[in-house]
């Protein structure tokens, strides 16, 4: 069984399945059909993508603000409804 998944991407046999190889979602076989070397992205190549990620964490941020003022400005109480026979029983509903 091959453990390290680092040692596979980069010195497995190509053009012949490998495995198994364990993750989260079970054993798997895979084929390696072909290798590239990676390399650094220029930021033309990323611009969107990083200022999507930005803004996306930029809006998660204020909001996470935005409900901590409104939990700290008002009281918050949960009521668990009960099961129909419970309140029938009861002469509620």
């Amino acid at each position: 069984m091959i453990e390290n998944h680092d040692y596979l991407a980069t010195h497995a046999t190509i053009a012949l399945w490998q495995g198994p190889i364990p993750s989260g979602y079970g054993a798997h076989v895979v084929f390696i059909s072909g290798r590239s070397e990676g390399h650094l992205l220029e930021l033309d190549e990323v611009r969107d993508a990083v200022r999507r990620a930005w803004a996306d964490a930029r809006r998660v941020e204020v909001d996470e603000k935005l409900s901590q003022r409104l939990l700290q400005k008002y009281t918050v109480s949960i009521e668990r409804s009960q099961p129909a026979e419970k309140r029938e029983k009861h002469g509620e509903g």
